[in-house]
């Protein structure tokens, strides 16, 4: 492990876009991301800071970045094409610093990005 953890800042791979000034974020990665990512460019043409993280490795967890933005926004939404595996370690880095919501789907089917949409704009109009 010791082996691991002296390289953490090599093996973790991770895209940021706009996390700056987010106000809400996204964490998606694989085939969600991108309904993520047309989801956050919607939401911005609506004027609301929304910062996406791409996770490139899901293992080691990027804890560092997605947890900076935990620490900004007022909601993390995680869309996942699968029962929320991401969305538990999403919240646990979290770890009650915002409200972390899932968005998910097990038909096969890629997320609508309204969906996604939906869910960082709840609550917002």
């Amino acid at each position: 492990f010791r082996k691991i953890e002296d390289k953490l800042d090599q093996i973790i791979l991770v895209e940021e876009e706009a996390t700056d000034d987010a106000e809400l974020g996204l964490v998606a990665y694989g085939c969600a991301y991108r309904s993520a990512h047309y989801a956050a460019e919607e939401a911005r043409r609506r004027g609301r800071k929304v910062g996406l993280i791409k996770p490139l490795t899901l293992w080691p967890f990027p804890e560092v970045a997605v947890g900076r933005l935990a620490q900004k926004v007022r909601r993390l939404v995680v869309p996942e094409l699968n029962r929320g595996q991401m969305l538990l370690e999403v919240q646990r880095v979290a770890a009650g610093r915002t409200r972390v919501v899932g968005v998910n789907q097990t038909d096969g089917e890629l997320i609508a990005p309204r969906r996604i949409l939906e869910a960082l704009l709840e609550e917002e109009d």
